[in-house]
């Protein structure tokens, strides 16, 4: 992930599980990054993460998330060329849909 993460600065992150962090030490790899965690840097980024936690967006995300989901299947449910809608930002198209 990257610059979205730190509001416009250049800063990113990974998100993976232990077992695929573990395999990177294993190799001898323990740290790399782009721009070297430098204080103004890590002091952005825990501000964005302030914010997310103080302003709940998360939580505004899943209630923004579930109207977007129940606005789309009222399209699906009069529109059958969409033949799918997912909560992972697709909608599947019917190709052998009748206009």
């Amino acid at each position: 992930m990257g610059k979205p993460i730190g509001n416009g600065h250049p800063l990113a992150c990974v998100a993976t599980t232990k077992e695929v962090a573990d395999a990177f030490t294993a190799n001898g790899v323990e740290y790399f990054n782009t721009f070297g965690g430098n204080p103004v840097s890590c002091a952005i980024g825990l501000a964005v993460l302030d914010v997310i936690e103080k302003e709940d967006l998360r939580a505004n995300a899943m209630l923004v998330g579930n109207h977007f989901m129940k606005l789309m299947n009222g399209l699906k449910s009069k529109h059958p060329i969409i033949g799918d809608v997912r909560y992972v930002q697709s909608i599947k198209i019917n190709s052998n849909c009748a206009l």
